[in-house]
């Protein structure tokens, strides 16, 4: 069986995380350009085995910490990698938007909620 890589997460620049967020172009729910969304929030990025995996840009909405774009490639699955990242970072309430239905049904099975609907997608929230 083989070793299990640590998995991290660290604030990051834009520059760290746009080849990941990148990918995440093609299905954007809203007008703003990556360079938007990245220059908007905080960015962090995800790391397995000291390697750089995945990124997001994160911003604070009074309580609630909204993703505002996420991506990545990995052997994990990077949605569980995300939320447990949100949730130790101890806000009331997390959201992201999103239009595709795998990220959809595994947001539902992590205790987020459909909580509003876009002309291209969908906005998903869990309270904590």
């Amino acid at each position: 069986m083989a070793a299990q890589k640590a998995v991290t997460a660290r604030r990051a620049s834009a520059d760290e995380i746009r080849p990941f967020v990148r990918r995440a172009e093609r299905f954007c729910t809203t007008s703003e350009t990556l360079e938007q969304l990245l220059l908007a929030g905080e960015c962090w990025l995800v790391e397995e085995g000291g390697h750089a995996v995945a990124g997001w840009s994160q911003q604070w909405q009074g309580s609630n910490l909204h993703v505002l774009v996420y991506g990545g490639q990995a052997d994990i699955d990077l949605s569980l990698v995300l939320n447990a990242c949100l949730e130790a970072q101890r806000p009331a309430s997390a959201s992201f938007q999103t239009r595709r239905p795998g990220l959809i049904r595994k947001g539902i099975e992590q205790g987020y909620r459909v909580v509003g609907h876009l002309p291209r997608g969908v906005i998903m929230k869990k309270e904590f």
